[in-house]
């Protein structure tokens, strides 16, 4: 489906030497599989070089074991910042960073860095070796809670963060990793172009990730209370990951140079809704149960309502195809054939 979405522009990735960083991550691992699947198919006479950059080393229940004897693709371990690169990449896809409130709201030092040093360390290797081209996963969290004037939200929109906040961590060096990508662009040269990315969900997102989607699916199906804050009115919009990761390839290879893109869906739904309906979805007994906002300890500073205005993106031809409902029933399907629930 990415493949097809994207088509002839893939030809120009042929026999491209191409680095992910965060390589095992939800997102970033997606990436590798199409540059695999692109080798055994439409680029078999000219592949792919994938370096795979990752935190940790990969094992048998990594989301990127079945790519370890692949000829194509290529290992390097240890923190984006610091570890030894090799020579001869073209293109950069940094993917690097916790994006999981439940993880960074506990290393926010940490978060910061790898946003940040990882981010200029990349970009210092391009200006050195003459990269091609770079991206930067970006986030919809460099916004913060929106100005309902403003929603949706246009790129053109510098945001209302609070830089002492819960999540400023990772929203502030997000935002500056993408001023970065700006001055290195400026100032180097680089052709950097940057994603911002809104909740995406499907295959592969960890069910104890933390985040809203698991952690519904995960308690319908133990017929556990599933907890909303307040009444639910807060407004969210789901992107499947395949319509994510095809955006963010055309984004990649059409994006124009020092430009920012919004990814992600216009379909608008209330937590309490997304309840309801992942309960319907689950044959779940489960009840909805409501909580002060004030009580929430996981997602301390969620803005009420992101909605994305996708204008932009869709001038590089890219559109949604998997409505939220069936994308839903596809990854509690996904979920229950890894025995994950």
């Amino acid at each position: 489906s990415i493949i097809e979405s994207v088509g002839s522009g893939f030809l120009e990735l042929a026999g491209k030497t191409i680095l992910i960083t965060g390589a095992n991550g939800f997102i970033a691992s997606y990436f590798a599989d199409t540059i695999l699947f692109l080798n055994a198919t439409l680029l078999k006479k000219n592949p792919i070089k994938l370096i795979l950059l990752t935190h940790h080393k990969i094992t048998r229940k990594s989301r990127l074991s079945h790519c370890i004897n692949n000829p194509n693709a290529q290992f390097i371990v240890g923190d984006v910042a610091s570890v030894p690169l090799p020579n001869n990449i073209d293109i950069i896809i940094n993917g690097a960073s916790k994006a999981s409130p439940k993880e960074y709201l506990g290393k926010l030092i940490e978060t910061a860095d790898v946003n940040v040093l990882g981010t200029k360390k990349l970009l210092e290797y391009c200006v050195k070796e003459k990269i091609s081209k770079f991206l930067l996963v970006s986030s919809a969290e460099v916004y913060g809670d929106p100005d309902p004037d403003f929603i949706p939200i246009e790129e053109v929109y510098s945001g209302n963060v609070d830089q002492l906040g819960p999540r400023s961590a990772y929203q502030e060096s997000k935002r500056f990793a993408e001023t970065l990508c700006s001055l290195y662009w400026k100032e180097r040269g680089i052709s950097s172009v940057i994603a911002r990315l809104f909740h995406t969900y499907g295959p592969r997102l960890s069910l104890n990730d933390g985040r809203v989607i698991p952690e519904f699916i995960r308690r319908a199906h133990i017929n556990e209370d599933v907890l909303i804050a307040d009444t639910g009115s807060s407004i969210r919009t789901f992107a499947y990951i395949s319509d994510s990761i095809s955006g963010l390839w055309k984004i990649l290879i059409h994006g124009q140079t020092g430009q920012a893109y919004n990814i992600g869906s216009e379909e608008e739904i209330d937590i309490s809704r997304l309840a309801e309906l992942i309960i319907k979805l689950s044959n779940s007994k489960s009840r909805i149960v409501s909580i002060p906002s004030t009580q929430r300890s996981l997602s301390p500073g969620t803005p009420n309502k992101t909605t994305p205005s996708l204008r932009k993106i869709k001038t590089l031809g890219h559109t949604n195809k998997i409505p939220l409902e069936l994308g839903l029933k596809r990854l509690i399907g996904w979920y229950k054939n890894q025995r994950a629930l």
